[in-house]
């Protein structure tokens, strides 16, 4: 799995390739504070990854709550539709269909 994150005016924009799998969950857990800045706003595209497993569904709730905590605001993009449903079951994450409808969700309200 690689993750490459860039700023898009202000959004942290953090793109998983591949499998999100233990190994890689792990390696982005340690870096939870990177990833989420307090009041942050910060987009999870998954647009390219190749495999979601248990941890990386864990992974995507540990960085939900690390959002929380921090009072930012987190949306993810490009999610296929089976995790979709699950993933937005009462409200648990905001899914866009792309990167850019992702940002504008974001934009609102700032």
């Amino acid at each position: 799995m690689e993750l490459t994150t860039s700023d898009h005016d202000g959004i942290v924009v953090a793109e998983f390739s591949g499998a999100l799998d233990e190994v890689s969950a792990a390696q982005v857990s340690a870096h939870l504070g990177e990833l989420v800045p307090p009041l942050g706003r910060v987009l999870l595209d998954l647009t390219r990854t190749t495999r979601l497993s248990g941890a990386g569904l864990r992974l995507l709730l540990l960085l939900r709550r690390q959002a929380r905590q921090q009072r930012a605001r987190l949306v993810l993009s490009g999610v296929p539709d089976d995790l979709r449903r699950m993933l937005t079951h009462r409200d648990a994450f905001v899914v866009t269909d792309s990167v850019a409808a992702g940002v504008q969700v974001l934009n609102e309200g700032n």
